[in-house]
């Protein structure tokens, strides 16, 4: 029933008893309750996006407290604390995170930047707490793996219930079982990185926990195959084949070892120079095409996506070296056009990141911060072997090992989807890499003073992420009103509410619109054109890529008798969506009113919607006749 770690038992009761250390085991179970149960599951059915902001503001609360209550045992020395040691995993965390808070100053907006930027501040907190109470708390490991296997129990139970309430006659069931997440693909990622966990459970514990392990292991199997998430098959074949690998590398001649190593690390970095050299060079969807790769999944989500890697390639190409700000891919890619998103053209579907989140990383941060992220993650993985090599123990050697493959599977799950965004997966595989390193048997007490400092930090950050979390629920709940209000076209109230919603932490809504245009709208459409070219104004400041921001203004500036201006933000928006029909239909009516009618003609002409068209274009012909 209890859990082991080979080799630890006995040193840490020789280092409790010379050091008169007792750590409190109350901590230990409040900081795993909290984060793990509490903030994990976390959710509030009034705001937009019911699971972040709560997960957000629970994850900050419980790291404030802990760290708080640390920071007061250190200072009052009622415990000795083993600090871990600042090394280079944690020097790169920490700089991509400052980095990332850095670029609020030239992102275009603030309230995204400062937002994203502060999650990764949780992150941190997660992988610097779990190596601190790793090397504290000989148990620490053990209370971690029964609270995960703990933590399944209501994951299962609300998949349980989205599976009864699912219609089974549909083709896109599967998109329905969300889990925890607001997203089957994120779910998906979540049900991975559980997979760490309860997979190496399954090697270090004993009795009914060891067969807990192995159930939960089988059903997130099911559960994953069910969801036909194929960024998770490939971490899932590339996890196993790494597994495989190590375990059979140690047999190998270390000649032949080094070889096999040297030729896998060649095809790695060969396919990703040609993936870079083909995105840049907009060769990608045509060799997909020519090769038949793209047999393999026939998806428009799977073309949509490779779109959307294209023009954050564009992007990353005017920005390489600081990006566009964090949080602000959303509001800068539109700025190399949305042409062949049809989804966005079309259906007005928004994106709010690119689908990859080292593109990502890459496009917000530039290459300072993609080296940052990406070499926290290759430093981790390398201490992480070494210390895999100095394991004796089997149990303990194959749970390091699944944890391991399980961090490299993740990265790429990250190549194809976005689980940086989501709080429950920063804390969950932030909180496995710090499970890598070795428990107190292995180290010395050192850095007391750069530790303080990051505690220090990690306790201002998390007082600002409560602070940014009231004003976004704040945000987000009236916001919530706005968006009903608008549908029932009741516009009177909408500035109110509007006005209510905004603050400096929170401008623009989840789907990357200004809250400005919504004011906008509303006086537009109750007869007041120069207050809302005012609020337009403003939103295209927020977003100056955004097509029906331009198009709306364009139309203020058309009522107001300013056609110079209103004709320039017209073409402005087709250049940025050339099938958004709008400004082609406003900018033909435009010229068709100044008599111009042959100019109106061509507008009309490349409207794309036929019904649309004919009827506008009799109406004009009918002038030019006459």
């Amino acid at each position: 029933m209890n859990f082991y770690d080979c080799g630890v038992k006995q040193d840490i009761q020789k280092t409790s008893l010379h050091s008169h250390r007792f750590w409190p085991d109350w901590l230990s179970y409040t900081y795993l309750a909290g984060v793990f149960i509490l903030a994990v599951l976390a959710f509030y059915p009034k705001l937009l996006d019911y699971t972040l902001l709560p997960r957000y503001l629970t994850a900050s609360l419980t790291i404030l407290s802990v760290l708080s209550i640390i920071l007061y045992h250190n200072s009052s020395n009622k415990i000795s604390i083993i600090w871990p040691d600042f090394d280079l995993p944690t020097g790169l965390l920490l700089a991509y995170a400052l980095w990332g808070s850095l670029s609020i100053c030239w992102a275009l907006s603030f309230s995204e930047a400062i937002f994203e930027s502060s999650k990764m501040f949780i992150g941190l907190a997660s992988f610097y707490i779990c190596r601190l109470l790793l090397l504290n708390d000989p148990n620490f490991k053990g209370r971690l793996i029964k609270i995960i296997i703990l933590l399944c129990i209501p994951i299962l139970f609300v998949v349980g219930m989205q599976m009864i309430t699912v219609d089974y006659s549909l083709a896109a069931a599967h998109y329905e079982i969300r889990g925890i997440s607001g997203h089957k693909n994120l779910f998906s990622t979540v049900l991975f990185l559980l997979l760490g966990f309860v997979g190496s459970a399954y090697f270090t514990s004993r009795d009914k926990w060891r067969l807990f392990s192995l159930v939960l292991v089988i059903i997130i199997l099911i559960l994953m195959i069910y969801l036909r998430t194929r960024s998770s098959y490939l971490a899932l074949i590339f996890a196993g084949l790494s597994f495989g690998y190590i375990n059979l590398h140690s047999r190998l001649r270390p000649t032949l070892a080094k070889i096999i190593t040297g030729v896998i690390i060649i095809m790695i970095l060969s396919s990703l120079s040609c993936f870079l050299y083909l995105l840049n060079t907009y060769q990608l969807v045509p060799w997909l095409h020519a090769s038949q790769i793209d047999a393999l999944w026939q998806s428009d989500t799977g073309y949509e996506r490779i779109i959307l890697w294209e023009k954050t390639g564009c992007l990353i190409r005017a920005n390489p070296f600081f990006g566009v700000g964090t949080g602000n891919w959303q509001l800068a890619f539109p700025s190399c056009g949305v042409h062949d998103l049809y989804s966005v053209e079309l259906d007005s579907t928004t994106f709010q990141r690119p689908h990859n989140d080292w593109l990502w990383v890459w496009a917000e941060n530039g290459i300072i911060g993609l080296c940052l992220y990406l070499g926290f993650f290759i430093a981790v993985l390398r201490k992480s072997y070494v210390h895999l090599k100095n394991l004796s123990s089997r149990p303990n050697r194959m749970a390091s090992l699944i944890r391991h493959v399980c961090i490299i599977g993740f990265m790429l799950i990250s190549f194809f989807s976005f689980p940086k965004e989501r709080i429950e997966i920063l804390i969950l595989v932030f909180t496995l890499m710090g499970l890598l390193y070795p428990t107190a048997s292995t180290q010395k007490s050192k850095g007391k003073f750069s530790n303080l400092l990051v505690i220090c930090l990690l306790l201002l950050s998390m007082l600002l992420n409560i602070f940014i979390a009231y004003k976004r629920v704040k945000g987000e709940q009236n916001m919530k009103d706005v968006l009903i209000l608008k549908q029932q076209k009741n516009w009177a109230p909408i500035v109110a509410a509007a006005d209510r919603a905004y603050s400096a932490f929170y401008t623009i809504d989840p789907t990357s619109i200004p809250i400005h245009w919504y004011r906008g709208t509303s006086h537009f459409a109750q007869g007041q054109a120069s207050v809302a070219k005012q609020d337009f104004l403003m939103a295209e400041k927020m977003a100056p890529y955004n097509q029906h921001v331009h198009n709306d203004l364009a139309t203020c500036y058309e009522v107001l008798g300013e056609k110079a201006l209103a004709k320039i933000h017209y073409k402005q928006s087709i250049a940025i969506s050339p099938l958004f029909d709008d400004p082609k239909l406003n900018l033909s009516k435009s010229f068709f009113n100044e008599g111009k009618y042959e100019e109106a003609l061509e507008w009309v002409e490349k409207i794309k919607d036929e019904e649309v068209k004919r009827k506008y274009k009799v109406a004009i012909e009918q002038q030019l006749m006459k």
